[in-house]
């Protein structure tokens, strides 16, 4: 393609226009006081300017650091300085230059007849000529640095929302942060030791604190780049990647399983994917909407006025709750329900009571054998006991509202790219949820065991101990025809939730053409093990 002719123009972020309608960022705390309960109001994080955790806002909302400076914006700065190295050297002060008024450029020259340092070369940065040569490339940098020279340099920088680079709570328990988070705060702490009282702001008073600044917005600007370019930055990722609505993709780990014998409940089949409740929840988002809805949820939420029956934290009996419509229907519509599930992302989360307005959603009843969702205290019978209560986690609200329905999900599992038959194959799904799955009968709502009722036998172990799985176990078997192994290959699970899809798939798990190839030998990839039994066993 012509040089000439792009496919569309990008122009420089005049960030004078942008930030007249921003909220600016002007404190460097996190948290309003020390109890870390709420973030700042005017902080990187704060509620008030980006919205609360979760609100669509704090995915959208930007805002601004005034850096009280003019700096040369990083696009400018970094065509100038690959251009000739003296700029740079100016710009930092670690090297003296004059000016030339007859080519209009800089000369090196020493301490005692030159000058240095980012105002001076500011000074004479409008009136620069660069000499072009026959190089092409040289003449599209030049032509950039002419056409942008009015507006090369910015006194506000722009902060992506907060939703984006939101603090992360560790398995260890500790606040994890983006390192986008540190560059914004330490161009902030800089702003902060420039008062508009000490004269001339671009004078060579403040060289060093340009420079300065000068390398923390390059750092932000590279940041954001690398986010942005490569296969798997935001273009490619999102635009240019395989993808198909509501399925998920996964990192292949090992098979592991709790079984005790071939005829346990939790022994996988070799047709068998293992996939995370997460995952599933995702893959299968308008069934576990449905689910959802048709369980606990959707009898506690289904009143049309504010008022709703939750359960007192105190006494563990129902108690009737003015809850806001915003919040009833964030629990009762489908797009609600979604945004649940994608906060179910978030571990910490999982293992948190379901609650609403600081009451209780539902109870759970659990003795090591049976358990069951129920929402008031009063309808335990006499003859259970009470200290198998506990409130229900979202996790275990999750699971037990949709486990029956995900053991009859199908999925079709691949690994790109495509080499052969065995990088794509149809699966059942077997979900599971942590570690170590509790096996549990599901009570009927007489409080009896139901034998015809599916066993739940990945009941999720709400013990802090325990870790979800969020990857994908395939069957050993398949590993080859995958071409995977476990250092971090992923695969696409795509589910099949429609009946004539799952029943297709069934018949052909059932079938021969499941295990072998149209030349009389095994589908599924064979290992060394397979090999060698199979000739020891089939061997004259």
């Amino acid at each position: 393609m012509s040089v000439d002719k792009l496919p569309f123009n990008i122009d420089l972020l005049s960030s004078v226009n942008f930030t007249r309608s921003l909220p600016e960022i002007r404190s460097l705390d996190i948290y309003e006081r020390q109890d870390h309960l709420n973030f700042h109001p005017e902080g990187l994080y704060s509620t008030d300017i980006f919205g609360r955790m979760g609100e669509v806002r704090r995915d959208n909302q930007f805002a601004f650091i005034d850096m009280k400076v003019a700096v040369l914006h990083p696009v400018i700065f970094k065509t100038l300085t690959t251009m000739r190295a003296l700029y740079k050297n100016i710009l930092s002060g670690k090297t003296y230059a004059v000016w030339n008024d007859k080519i209009n450029d800089f000369e090196a020259s020493n301490a005692q007849d030159g000058k240095t340092g980012y105002a001076f070369f500011m000074s004479h940065f409008k009136a620069l000529t660069l000499k072009r040569n026959r190089s092409k490339k040289r003449d599209l940098k030049i032509d950039l640095i002419e056409k942008y020279k009015d507006v090369a340099t910015v006194k506000h920088l722009i902060v992506i929302p907060a939703g984006l680079r939101d603090l992360e709570n560790t398995d260890g328990g500790r606040v994890k942060e983006d390192e986008i988070n540190d560059l914004y705060r330490r161009c902030l702490s800089i702003a902060k030791t420039i008062s508009v009282t000490q004269g001339n702001l671009d004078g060579e008073l403040f060289n060093s604190v340009r420079w300065s600044m000068q390398l923390a917005f390059n750092q932000i600007y590279e940041t954001l780049r690398t986010m942005i370019e490569g296969k798997r930055g935001f273009i490619q990722s999102k635009w240019g990647r395989r993808k198909i609505f509501n399925g998920t993709r996964n990192v292949i780990s090992a098979m592991t399983t709790s079984a005790v014998s071939s005829d346990d409940p939790k022994m996988p089949d070799v047709h068998d994917t293992m996939v995370g409740l997460f995952q599933t929840l995702k893959g299968c988002l308008p069934l576990s909407i449905f689910c959802i809805r048709d369980g606990l949820i959707g009898e506690v939420f289904s009143q049309s006025d504010s008022g709703v029956r939750l359960i007192d934290p105190k006494t563990l009996k129902l108690v009737t709750v003015d809850v806001d419509p915003a919040t009833i229907d964030k629990m009762s519509s489908a797009e609600g329900i979604e945004q649940l599930i994608n906060q179910f992302q978030d571990r910490h989360f999982r293992n948190r009571h379901a609650t609403v307005n600081g009451h209780y959603v539902g109870l759970i009843y659990d003795n090591g054998q049976e358990v069951r969702i129920f929402n008031d205290i009063n309808q335990m019978p006499d003859d259970r006991d009470l200290s198998h209560v506990r409130p229900v986690t979202w996790a275990e609200l999750f699971y037990l509202s949709c486990y029956e329905r995900f053991n009859d999900v199908k999925c079709v599992v691949t690994r790109y790219p495509v080499t052969g038959i065995g990088s794509t194959y149809y699966s059942r799904v077997y979900l599971r949820t942590t570690t170590t799955g509790l096996v549990r009968h599901v009570l009927n709502d007489v409080w009896e065991r139901d034998e015809e009722r599916l066993l739940a036998k990945e009941m999720p172990n709400t013990d802090h101990s325990d870790s979800y799985m969020d990857s994908a176990m395939v069957h050993g078997s398949r590993l080859i025809g995958l071409g995977g192994d476990y250092d971090g290959d992923m695969i696409s699970v795509n589910y099949l939730y429609d009946k004539k899809a799952k029943d297709e798939v069934e018949q052909y798990l059932n079938s021969k053409e499941a295990y072998l190839d149209p030349r009389g030998g095994l589908q599924q990839a064979s290992t060394d093990l397979i090999d060698w039994a199979l000739y020891n066993l089939t061997r004259a």
